[in-house]
């Protein structure tokens, strides 16, 4: 599941992703996403760090970690301390745009493999 809202990044890594043969779920809202993920309930949710809805990628995390989803945080904007914090606390995989695609794939591998 990727859940973006810059179109172009969007969908380049969604491309990318069904190219090496993964079943991809797109949503640029935080709204829609939760509805795609109780329905499809996908393996792994790459999401952005602050979404247009004024929500951010932490917000779903808080709300399907009790579910056991495997989350990638992706951003281009700087973040605090706090937000540092709560990252490593929660083990969570963060990474930063622009990225390289390999080392994306990669962290998808490492988080599904586990």
């Amino acid at each position: 599941m990727v859940i973006e809202d810059e179109a172009i990044i969007s969908l380049d890594l969604c491309f990318k992703l069904k190219d090496k043969g993964f079943t991809v779920y797109h949503s640029d809202d935080y709204h829609d996403a939760l509805k795609i993920i109780s329905e499809k309930k996908p393996d792994l949710i790459i999401t952005d760090l602050k979404l247009k809805s004024g929500f951010v990628g932490i917000d779903l995390y808080n709300k399907f970690k009790k579910d056991g989803y495997k989350f990638i945080i992706i951003s281009g904007t700087d973040h605090d301390k706090k937000l540092d914090d709560f990252i490593k606390s929660e083990n969570l995989v963060f990474v930063s745009k622009p990225f390289v695609f390999e080392d994306l794939f990669e962290k998808i591998n490492e988080l599904l493999n586990k």
